[in-house]
């Protein structure tokens, strides 16, 4: 079931940093994907798919879609159970 979004008036896109520190934001976006969902542990291969989906994302003009395609190419049993939230994935 979707989450009720009624209390939400208006959404504000900010990709130049003026009302918000997107880097900071994208950051921390990132490190909680690879945490909770490639449930990465290894600093150093966290460190190098987080420089990656840097990379792609090109300061949020990049291919969300690529970046997705990339890390489901790298981490197929990860992306797919988030795709399907109740599957076993083996």
């Amino acid at each position: 079931m979707p989450p009720d979004l009624s209390p939400f008036r208006a959404v504000l896109f900010d990709l130049d940093n003026t009302l918000y520190h997107r880097e900071a934001a994208f950051g921390r976006c990132t490190d909680a994907y690879l945490r909770d969902t490639l449930r990465l542990t290894d600093a150093e291969e966290v460190r190098r798919v987080r420089a990656l989906i840097h990379e792609m994302a090109m300061d949020g003009y990049g291919s969300k879609a690529a970046v997705f395609e990339r890390l489901h190419a790298l981490y197929p049993c990860s992306t797919r159970r988030l795709a399907r939230r109740n599957s076993v994935c083996r």
